[in-house]
């Protein structure tokens, strides 16, 4: 009786490589990360009034972060009692850019939460919101628009 041995044929390591980024890349597609938004043009706050005046909260900027694959948006609150519907953790923000109409969201990683501040609300204090950038898609330049409810803060350009 003849027996047969099985042999293993070595895969390349860059397919092991490619293999990885595309489960990452489908992973990240399928959470949302970045879908296209059916709100574009829509003016939530009323153009006489300012979004220190109505939200209590002055736009300090948004910046490219973490290599290029996050977006780092800081606010400075004036008025703690405006301000606290800006903190609620039922409130999802995103951000759109306006070029495209893409949405990004806030990522929430199991052990750490959402990328957010949403603990006590003080004046005079600089609180923070990350939003996804996968690929690296926001360049510096592009105008942006960041949705916090009904907090609608746009033509904000990326540094």
């Amino acid at each position: 009786m003849q027996t047969y041995q099985h042999k293993t044929i070595p895969i390349p390591r860059r397919c092991h490589v490619i293999l990885f980024m595309s489960i990452w890349l489908t992973m990240l597609i399928s959470n949302g990360c970045a879908t296209f938004n059916e709100t574009k043009g829509k003016n939530i706050t009323k153009p006489e009034e300012s979004i220190e005046e109505r939200w209590g909260i002055i736009i300090e900027g948004i910046r490219l972060s973490a290599a290029g694959y996050m977006l780092d948006f800081r606010y400075r609150v004036i008025n703690s009692e405006k301000a606290k519907y800006l903190f609620d953790r039922k409130i999802k923000p995103y951000l759109v850019d306006q070029k495209s109409g893409a949405k990004f969201i806030v990522p929430s990683p199991p052990k750490v939460g959402a990328l957010r501040t949403t603990n006590q609300i003080q004046a005079n204090r600089t609180y923070f919101i990350f939003f996804a950038n996968p690929g690296k898609f926001i360049k510096h330049g592009n105008k942006v628009t960041v949705v916090i409810g009904d907090l609608r803060a746009e033509n904000l350009i990326v540094d």
